[in-house]
């Protein structure tokens, strides 16, 4: 059985002319996971995204996994409230994670 989040649920229930346009990233179920701290994600082109929060800490580590494919395509580390992710593939649903001593602080999906 096939389970689909939310998310991409949102993505068949578009219209056929928004499912049928040229790829780019659509911002869907922005919220927060864990500790009330919201993640922002803009997308800045159809293969780019900026990603911000507003939880206080000396150092983040961000995931971005690729729910299309089922693999991680970035892990980094930033000292920072905000990071750029490049090199995504348009049409394809994605997960940013923000993690910080070991716990999510803000995840979001972005199909």
């Amino acid at each position: 059985m096939l389970v689909l989040p939310a998310v991409a649920l949102l993505l068949f229930s578009l219209p056929m002319a928004l499912r049928s346009a040229p790829p780019t990233l659509l911002l869907a179920c922005q919220q927060a996971v864990t500790g009330g701290t919201e993640l922002t994600v803009t997308a800045t082109s159809s293969t780019s995204i900026d990603l911000s929060w507003s939880r206080e800490n000396p150092s983040y580590a961000v995931k971005v996994t690729d729910l299309t494919t089922s693999t991680v395509v970035r892990s980094f580390s930033t000292s920072g409230k905000y990071a750029s992710v490049t090199g995504l593939t348009a049409g394809h649903t994605y997960r940013f994670s923000v993690d910080s001593n070991g716990y999510v602080i803000a995840e979001d999906v972005v199909v």
